[in-house]
C-alpha cells in the first residue's frame, strides 16, 4: 500500500489582526471578539491580516510577524455574549476558541472580511497532511 495522497479540503477562514492571530495560535487568547455570529462550529482557520497599524501601535516591529497568511486552526465550540475572559469585550459576540495548532508553514493568501473559505492539505483519510502542523 502507498503513501497516502493528499487532497486539499474546505475549512472555514477568519482574518484576525496581528498581533491577535499570533495570541490565538498560541493559545494565549481564547476569545475573539465580533459584532456578528455564525452559526458554523468546529474547525477555523486562523488568518493573520496584513494590516501594521495595530502592531506599530503597540510598539511591535511587523516584520516580525506573519501577515497576509493563515498561520493555524481553532476549534470554534461556541459564541456568547457574557464570556469572562480578560479578552471578551463589552456589546460584542465572545467566539470561544479550543485547540490551536500552528501550521508548519504559512499558507499566504488574501483574506476577507467575514466567515470565508480556505483550501488546505489534507490526507484521504481525513487526517492533516503530514508535516501540515509544527508540534
Amino acid at each position: 500500500m502507498g503513501a497516502p495522497t493528499v487532497t486539499r479540503v474546505h475549512v472555514r477562514a477568519i482574518t484576525v489582526k496581528q498581533p491577535y492571530a499570533e495570541l490565538i495560535i498560541a493559545g494565549a487568547k481564547t476569545v475573539e471578539n465580533r459584532s456578528w455570529q455564525i452559526k458554523h462550529r468546529g474547525l477555523l482557520a486562523i488568518h493573520a491580516g496584513r494590516d501594521r497599524r495595530v502592531l506599530r501601535s503597540l510598539g511591535l516591529k511587523p516584520h516580525r510577524f506573519v501577515l497576509g497568511a493563515v498561520i493555524g486552526l481553532v476549534e470554534l465550540v461556541d459564541i456568547v455574549e457574557d464570556h469572562t475572559s480578560p479578552w471578551a469585550t463589552d456589546e460584542r459576540y465572545h467566539w470561544v476558541l479550543v485547540n490551536p495548532r500552528r501550521l508548519l508553514e504559512p499558507v499566504v493568501l488574501r483574506g476577507e472580511m467575514g466567515l470565508f473559505t480556505v483550501e488546505l492539505p489534507y490526507d484521504d483519510v481525513g487526517l492533516p497532511a503530514t508535516g501540515l502542523f509544527a508540534d
